[in-house]
């Protein structure tokens, strides 16, 4: 290892012996008054998107209920609604009879109708949405607002992508007349959606549709996720625009847990899908529970890194823990000259504890042995493990076959931290430090935000996993021809769950999945950076991630840092990246 190398080694090690860092989301959103200054039009742009025309100029239908609220809210609304620069909005309001609204002081403003209702939440939307006239609907409440480009963002995007009928964007909250607490999403994703509603508001929708779904029942936590799962469904594309473009007067409420899991099995009652839910790891967040169709045998391919002592103490984790006892153990013997890691390979062949693959040499590579292994388990899943992992979660191999069961799924990761319970593993995202990396990387785990919580603790769809364990449907690693073997390192894992994303197979993190690793910790830097070896290779790979970004992040986070951070300005990551500094 190089004299720099070990520098860096060293740096992390110290960091992973550091104290946690409490500061909480405050500090990583202190750069985002900055950011909103750099997207809040000029008063010239503004005038430009009121004089610009398009081939498809629909009309826009914003409902709102208002039960509680003040006619202050209620103005703020409309204030926001009357200052877009597409001029085609309306806004349909039911105001429930006994609340303190007037309705005849906004009767008579433009584009603005307004009724007296009572009954059910459910009758009181209705009251809202039988006024409506425009070709596609948005959900508001009274004191929400929009800055006064959005709907102008809204149509351009229907233009660009007309065939998509769902549209959402990025979201803030009014904290002391600011704004502030950032809710930046990913690109739409179908598993994340299971595991809580991270569309939440700023959503619009087609109205052909918004019927065919069966429309909004309420304008309640509970029927608002119901209505994204119902559109989710039925939808031909979702587009996400990833600019904070709508502000919420106060938090919203979160979903209960029984409201949540009645939502969540009606929709897979709908789809004819077998699973139950559960409640996640914070409130709000969901687990579903798919049934196991098949009784595999997974073949588990354990990469030696380390000396005997290690491996047997991954092995050994991995046959005490375990409650799926129908898998077979594969170890490819590199010709390694540790002469104790040699014996044991023989004992471990002799007592039929695992399949020791021959036919390597100490310069085989990471894909070459994964592959003979792979290829020659005859099993349904094959897991890829290095060595250096203690199992936690008994039931791992149930909570990873449930997905990889599923046709549309590629590979699926769990989350690892180590013995001092900083994060190791959380999902890939690329781009993050010039290459890729996991968030919050050498972080205490735990429970300390709702950003933390939405990328350690949800089962979520992402880009790219870690190498230290995954798991592919044997017939989907088939099809895909294996682990490239042109890589000298496991960066193959990077490339393989990109071509995973490529041929429209969805990539699971679920860290109900979880590992302790116990080994170096410095010999983890490597996850997050192409090896020399594989340099070229890996940069042609990533490269149009590092330019447009990692969908399954969001571009207004600071790529220089692994924990999700505001960025002062959002930066493509290929200008962290080091080969493309030496390119250009």
């Amino acid at each position: 290892m190089s004299k720099t190398l070990l520098t860096i080694a060293s740096i992390l090690s110290k960091m992973f012996q550091a104290p946690p860092n409490d500061s909480g989301e405050s500090q990583d959103d202190a750069n985002y008054a900055e950011l909103l200054k750099q997207y809040t039009p000029k008063p010239e742009d503004l005038e430009k998107q009121r004089k610009r025309t398009f081939p498809n100029m629909p009309l826009i239908s914003i409902m709102m209920v208002a039960t509680s609220e003040s006619e202050k809210d209620l103005q703020a609304t409309i204030d926001s609604i009357k200052s877009q620069t597409y001029a085609l909005c309306e806004l349909c309001i039911a105001v429930k009879t006994d609340s303190n609204i007037d309705i005849k002081k906004f009767e008579s403003i433009e584009n603005v109708r307004i009724v007296s209702a009572n009954g059910t939440d459910k009758e009181l939307l209705k009251a809202a949405e039988q006024q409506v006239s425009g070709s596609y609907i948005m959900l508001m409440y009274p004191g929400d607002t929009l800055m006064p480009n959005a709907m102008f963002e809204f149509v351009s995007a229907i233009n660009n992508y007309p065939i998509a009928e769902v549209f959402y964007c990025d979201e803030d909250e009014l904290v002391n007349g600011e704004r502030k607490n950032p809710k930046f999403k990913p690109d739409y994703s179908e598993d994340t959606l299971y595991s809580c509603n991270y569309i939440d508001r700023g959503l619009l929708v087609a109205r052909s549709l918004y019927d065919a779904c069966g429309g909004l029942n309420a304008a309640t936590p509970m029927e608002e996720y119901d209505y994204l799962l119902r559109l989710a469904a039925l939808a031909t594309r979702i587009i996400h625009i990833s600019r904070p473009f709508y502000t919420k007067k106060r938090k919203a409420p979160v979903i209960d847990y029984s409201d949540g899991k009645t939502v969540i099995n009606a929709n897979l009652a709908r789809k004819k899908v077998k699973g139950y839910t559960v409640s996640g790891m914070y409130n709000g967040s969901f687990r579903v529970h798919f049934s196991l169709a098949l009784k595999m045998i997974v073949g588990i391919v354990v990469i030696s890194e380390g000396d005997m002592d290690e491996l047997k103490r991954t092995l050994e984790s991995i046959e005490d823990i375990t409650t799926y006892k129908d898998y077979r153990i594969l170890i490819p013997n590199n010709g390694t000259a540790d002469v104790r890691l040699q014996r044991y390979f023989t004992a471990l062949a002799n007592n039929k504890a695992a399949e020791i693959v021959q036919g390597f040499n100490p310069k085989s590579s990471f894909a070459e042995m994964c592959n003979k292994c792979a290829f020659g388990s005859n099993t349904g899943a094959v897991v890829v493990m290095r060595s250096g992992l203690d199992v936690f979660t008994p039931d791992w191999l149930e909570s990873m076959l449930e997905f990889i069961e599923q046709p549309h799924i590629g590979m699926v990761g769990g989350k690892i931290v180590t013995p001092d319970n900083r994060i190791v593993h959380s999902g890939m995202v690329l781009g993050l430090g010039g290459w890729w990396d996991s968030p919050y990387f050498g972080e205490q785990d735990g429970f300390n935000n709702e950003r933390m919580n939405y990328f350690a603790n949800t089962i979520r769809n992402t880009t790219a996993l870690g190498s230290q364990c995954v798991m592919v449907n044997s017939s989907i690693f088939t099809s895909l021809g294996g682990f490239d073997e042109s890589f000298r390192t496991h960066n193959t894992i990077i490339e393989f769950c990109i071509r995973c994303s490529r041929a429209n197979l969805k990539n699971i993190y679920n860290p109900f999945v979880k590992f302790r690793y116990f080994a170096d910790i410095s010999r983890t830097f490597d996850e997050g950076k192409a090896a020399e070896a594989d340099i070229e290779r890996c940069y042609d790979i990533v490269r149009s991630y590092l330019i447009e970004g990692d969908p399954m992040y969001n571009a207004n986070f600071d790529y220089a840092n692994v924990k999700p951070t505001v960025a002062k300005k959002p930066t493509p990551a290929i200008l962290l990246n080091e080969h493309y500094k030496k390119i250009v």
